[in-house]
């Protein structure tokens, strides 16, 4: 039985892993992994029609916000722009790590990056909605999009979303794609390709699952990399830091 689980976990769950974290799922924080396990479990996993903008969009309704402006330097009490600065009484740092590292002046956040490859595919070639993990090659995950988000293609066609930690040599991607679909990829049409080097923190091993959201200067901070690299994670942070303002006050 344990000679089943170790397979399972080789050839199922750590590739899995490797996609959620970007990185060798050996290599981060066992406490986040199951963090993370116990959301995918609880929750059911999807995408907002219009991308992940509208989440953004949704938490700002409502809200004066300053588009535009470059910041230039903060303190406990002040903002400072391009055009300006303004006083308040407590600031929210909600940054990437590297943008927060610069104006912080902290030690930088080991960052994990990837490759989104997208397939334009005739709509029905596929009708899995699921995410397929696994083989050999640069592939770490890929997933008709489009089955789950129609929307996302126009009719007749189909959306397929491929990620590889290294950029990869499209031949290779091709070939561990057609093993993962058991289709034949040299008609798919590849329309984008996107490197993105700062993906998510890295969060190693012995680290807290959660930092505090309170720094020396006096600065609230917010981010992923307060938390469980995630949306999850993000979303947490941005309520502890704001609960530690509304307790501060």
């Amino acid at each position: 039985a344990m000679h089943d689980v170790g397979r399972f976990y080789q050839n199922v769950l750590k590739p899995f892993l490797d996609g959620v974290f970007l990185a060798d799922s050996n290599q981060v924080s066992n406490r986040m992994a199951r963090e993370l396990i116990h959301w995918f479990l609880k929750g059911v996993p999807g995408i907002p029609s219009g991308g992940v903008i509208q989440a953004s969009e949704q938490l700002a309704e409502g809200l004066d916000i300053e588009f535009g402006k470059e910041i230039e330097k903060v303190t406990a009490t002040r903002v400072v722009t391009t055009s300006g600065s303004r006083d308040c009484d407590a600031v929210i740092l909600a940054t990437d790590p590297v943008t927060a590292s610069e104006l912080l002046g902290g030690s930088e956040v080991r960052m994990n990056g990837s490759h989104t490859w997208y397939f334009d595919i005739v709509e029905g070639e596929i009708e899995s909605n699921h995410l397929r993990v696994g083989g050999v090659g640069p592939v770490i995950n890929s997933v008709v999009i489009s089955n789950i988000a129609p929307n996302y293609a126009p009719s007749g066609r189909s959306l397929l979303v491929a990620t590889t930690l290294a950029q990869g040599d499209e031949i290779e991607v091709r070939s561990h794609l057609s093993y993962l679909w058991e289709s034949d990829t040299k008609n798919w049409n590849l329309i984008a390709r996107y490197e993105i080097p700062n993906s998510v923190p890295f969060h190693g091993k012995g680290r807290s699952l959660v930092a505090n959201a309170f720094t020396e200067q006096g600065i609230y901070v917010a981010g992923d990399w307060r938390s469980t690299p995630s949306q999850q994670g993000a979303l947490l942070s941005g309520r502890r830091a704001a609960n530690a303002v509304i307790f501060d006050r």
